[in-house]
């Protein structure tokens, strides 16, 4: 859940309004793209992409796990 949004940026605050994350929306990673590339989130009615910049004026609480966009499905060994 988000706790805090930075405030020292106003157009990025305004922009971070704008997408719906706020402090008490509940977001969760779905992924991470590598080399320090963007972030998909995921809030309870929307999905955005961000850069790491932005996301770090986003403070949660707790671990935000990335969640597993495709199940690895196991095959049966009968």
């Amino acid at each position: 859940m988000i706790v805090r949004v930075s405030d020292r940026d106003p157009e990025q605050l305004r922009y971070l309004g704008e997408l719906g994350l706020y402090p008490g929306v509940a977001v969760v990673v779905l992924d991470k793209l590598p080399f320090e590339g963007p972030l998909r989130i995921g809030t309870d009615d929307a999905e955005h992409i961000i850069g790491r910049p932005l996301a770090a004026a986003v403070r949660v609480t707790g671990h935000a796990p990335v969640a597993d966009p495709q199940p690895t499905r196991r095959r049966r060994t009968d």
